[in-house]
């Protein structure tokens, strides 16, 4: 998915991944996201790097927002999995609704028409905070958006033969999260967002038959010159899910959310005790040679 939070070197994500779309046509799709709109990166710092770092910066950025608006807002793997940045929100029932958005768009943020609606709801929405939250709640985020629940994301499934939604959007602590008892998942791939939110980071692997791989990049608060590449590639793989089993999501939110705060804290503590065992010996050494 392609989606933009523009902290530091967004052209240089810009630039690279329309590059391998260009060589990899075939091999590379990007959606469009929520911050794929001049509206809004524009707030984000978007529009001054391109001011900043470019001879005529806001032709750049223009140019830009113009190739964003022809990002497509979905796609379907193999027939079985729906890919899209923010979700169904209360008016998307059917994949047609969303075939059925123009190229190029502009997101209408007053959601004046059906189809406005649609994008919004594609972009813009996120899953109730538990499995126990069904239906359509409003939402933090602003006007015009909202949560979706459980209920919404089986029915639009089983209405339209998908077995899973990916979807993006939102930070979540360990990379990933289910919902729905499996049905959605959302992914997030950068670790200590924005320096502050203490996140893992997780993509997911989609094998030929389907089966969903997702693996985690740990955040980490220590150098990882510590550990070799072997041992840290070891560490940041996920354990292993398929479509048909899917993540174990029919113990209760509370539980799920209490599970992952301490798979995070003795996870943090078991790679903090290394690290200070790893100081702890560089400092011996250090001080056996100064005495010799």
């Amino acid at each position: 998915m392609f989606h933009l939070h523009f902290l530091t070197h967004s052209l240089e994500v810009v630039a690279l991944l329309l590059a391998l779309k260009i060589c990899h046509p075939k091999q590379v799709t990007l959606l469009r996201g929520n911050h794929e709109d001049p509206q809004v990166n524009a707030l984000y710092g978007f529009r001054a790097e391109c001011e900043r770092r470019c001879a005529n910066g806001n032709a750049v950025w223009t140019a830009l927002n113009s190739v964003f608006e022809w990002l497509p807002i979905c796609a379907v793997v193999e027939k079985s999995i729906l890919c899209v940045h923010g979700g169904l929100g209360a008016s998307i029932t059917t994949l047609a609704q969303l075939a059925a958005l123009p190229r190029p768009a502009a997101v209408d943020l007053r959601a004046a028409t059906a189809q406005a609606c649609t994008m919004l709801d594609a972009l813009w929405s996120d899953p109730t905070d538990s499995d126990e939250q069904p239906g359509v709640l409003p939402n933090a985020r602003g006007p015009n958006t909202v949560k979706y629940g459980p209920d919404r994301v089986k029915a639009f499934c089983d209405a339209n033969k998908l077995t899973l939604i990916v979807r993006a959007h939102q930070c979540v602590q360990d990379g990933f999260e289910f919902f729905a008892e499996g049905r959605l998942l959302t992914l997030f791939s950068a670790p200590d967002y924005g320096g502050c939110y203490n996140n893992d980071g997780a993509i997911v692997i989609v094998s030929r038959d389907l089966v969903v791989l997702p693996k985690v990049s740990l955040a980490l608060h220590f150098s990882r010159a510590h550990f070799s590449r072997a041992h840290f590639a070891r560490m940041c793989h996920a354990p292993f899910f398929s479509s048909a089993t899917r993540h174990p999501c029919s113990i209760g939110a509370q539980e799920r959310s209490e599970r992952r705060g301490q798979r995070t804290w003795r996870t943090r503590r078991q790679l903090d005790r290394r690290h200070r065992t790893a100081a702890d010996a560089a400092e011996a050494e250090a001080g056996e040679l100064t005495h010799v």
